[in-house]
């Protein structure tokens, strides 16, 4: 039921992941007891999913009880916890909590710093999703370099044809666009439109915002021409 749900996660069928995530969660519960691993791994992957499906409300307490589990049986420097903590801070940041995000953004940014260094993709993902708070709340100087780390790290670790990096090219094109940079921009979103659709495939949902970026800069640009095929193409 877990690898289901993943696959169709993977496949961007949420809403048919959900109650399988759910159901795969309970027979964890029943069978392992709320003090196991494999509990706490189920309650993260159900929260992620909450949060995807945007019930913030439902995604927030399932999340913080994985981060309170990981905790108690693996310690609060342990990477996993770290993770788990990172989790909160994307509800509170898609919840518009931009105070309680960069709370939980840094903490664990630290802490994986700590436990895996700052090479490891783990502290990537933490330095991404700080630099997406940072640009959504306009200090986009700050964000910049985060981007560029992020990617940096992503690249040599996972290769340039990761899902992650292209993810990381995109939000830097964000960054860019937003900056008034559009030729930075234009670069970074055909680059992540290209990995993206070697990797992931042209029916995946990351694929599909990547057109829409593409589309969205092209009408900034007055080139409306080339950015309606675009948009038809991601709706």
């Amino acid at each position: 039921l877990n690898n289901l749900a993943f696959l169709l996660k993977e496949m961007g069928d949420y809403r048919a992941a959900l109650p399988l995530l759910r159901r795969a969660v309970a027979i964890r519960r029943e069978a392992s007891g709320v003090r196991h691993m494999e509990y706490a791994a189920g309650l993260n992957h159900l929260g992620l999913l909450l949060k995807d499906v945007g019930d913030h409300k439902a995604a927030l307490p399932t999340l913080e009880a994985a981060a309170a589990l990981y905790k108690e049986l693996l310690g609060e420097k342990h990477p996993d916890h770290a993770t788990a903590l990172n989790n909160i801070g994307l509800v509170h940041h898609a919840a518009g909590r931009h105070a309680l995000a960069l709370d939980m953004y840094m903490r664990p940014l630290a802490l994986q710093k700590e436990a895996s260094g700052e090479a490891h993709p783990s502290y990537a993902t933490g330095l991404n999703n700080l630099a997406l708070l940072y640009k959504d709340t306009g200090d986009h100087k700050s964000a910049l370099p985060l981007f560029r780390q992020a990617a940096a790290i992503y690249k040599e670790r996972l290769g340039e044809h990761h899902p992650l990096h292209a993810n990381c090219l995109n939000n830097l094109g964000l960054l860019h666009q937003a900056m008034g940079g559009h030729a930075e921009a234009l670069g970074l979103y055909r680059r992540a439109l290209a990995l993206r659709k070697e990797a992931l495939g042209e029916r995946h949902p990351d694929y599909a915002t990547s057109l829409d970026n593409l589309g969205l800069l092209h009408q900034q640009m007055g080139d409306h021409k080339a950015a309606l095929p675009l948009y038809k193409k991601a709706l």
